[in-house]
């Protein structure tokens, strides 16, 4: 262009950019030709974020499976009356197992629909906040793939009857007969082994926090799915051994409080509710520690890249041998009294 351009932009010819790319370079050794928009980079560079929202999203299933498993497992407790009912009338095992999952799946397609309008409701509003001209009155476009909806929609009902299934199919090792009359026995005897399991998962994942390798950084959502189990598996247990310790200080004092820790020890049904209790307050903790830390992890790096003064195109003299020109440009810097010693930051690219 005889010195007067450095910038030049032109159509492919051929239907693959790339390919019109490659087909440039070979046939210019002069010149060096590259996408305007390369959809490859952006997906590469948006990678770690993606990362980061799949673990939090293996997270939020995790917690919601135990939720769902807790949840039908304490109805069903609730319910075998009404079980034994319909098994006096002529129902089968199967029959109920049915009537279950159909349950499951009710819940499964409200869930479904409350989801959808909320996320549809959300990713509206993040674009709003995230137009720069809003103050303008100029929001960027917005549209979702209604197959989202569809995809979203399905998976919500099988999440749901998948995270039922195992206390639905408990009902087949119940005595038809016990239910019939109501005299299933519902207490339950709480031993040592899953406290010393989860006791040791829970010590297992402190340590291994503990490490400073990548290795743990990169298991580090294992982990936390580790942690909790290993709490789940230890509060029973222990509320076993406080409520125990209780009703002996209290026993002969106050009936009231005895009955009521002797049925918080024994009674499946309390249990149950403990167990949604401690696993919703473990979801919202373990979620909100997570936005925090991603929050604390992208200011900080803002926070580091706040500087007044940038040095780039640092070239190299041919001729001098020993120290790199950029060593003892940094070595000046340092040297240099008006500048932050702390705020020094080196980028190399090779």
């Amino acid at each position: 262009m005889e010195g007067k351009y450095n910038y030049v932009t032109a159509n492919k010819s051929l239907n693959d950019s790339k390919e019109s790319v490659k087909k440039f370079n070979d046939n210019n050794t002069q010149f060096v030709a590259k996408e305007l928009f390369d959809a490859s980079s952006i997906e590469k560079e948006m990678g770690s974020f993606t990362s980061i929202l799949y673990a939090m999203l293996v997270i939020v299933l995790f917690m919601s499976a135990i939720i769902i498993y807790g949840s039908f497992k304490l109805t069903i407790t609730e319910r075998l009356p009404v079980i034994g009912t319909f098994l006096s009338q002529g129902a089968t095992n199967r029959t109920i197992e049915k009537i279950l999952i159909l349950e499951s799946i009710g819940y499964g397609i409200i869930g479904a629909i409350i989801g959808n309008i909320l996320g549809y409701g959300g990713l509206y509003l993040v674009n709003y906040l995230i137009s720069p001209l809003k103050d303008y009155g100029i929001i960027e476009s917005f549209s979702v793939n209604p197959m989202y909806f569809v995809i979203g929609s399905i998976f919500a009902i099988v999440f749901s009857c998948i995270s039922a299934i195992v206390p639905i199919i408990k009902i087949r090792k119940l005595e038809v007969k016990e239910v019939i009359l109501n005299s299933v026995n519902i207490s339950m005897h709480i031993g040592w082994v899953k406290f010393i399991i989860g006791t040791t998962i829970l010590i297992a994942t402190i340590v291994v926090n503990s490490i400073d390798a990548p290795w743990v950084n990169s298991f580090s959502s294992i982990f936390i799915l580790l942690s909790i189990v290993g709490l789940v598996l230890m509060y029973p247990k222990v509320i076993d051994v406080v409520t125990n310790v209780l009703y002996k200080v209290f026993r002969g004092r106050s009936r009231v409080i005895v009955f009521s820790l002797n049925n918080l020890r024994t009674s499946k049904v309390l249990m149950g509710n403990i167990t949604l209790v401690v696993i919703s307050m473990l979801s919202i903790f373990m979620i909100t520690s997570i936005g925090t830390s991603l929050k604390n992890v992208v200011v900080g790096a803002f926070k580091q890249l706040n500087f007044d003064v940038s040095i780039t195109s640092i070239q190299g003299v041919r001729g001098i041998q020993g120290e790199s020109v950029t060593d003892k440009l940094i070595y000046k810097i340092e040297k240099n009294k008006n500048v932050n010693q702390d705020s020094i930051q080196i980028i190399k690219d090779a």
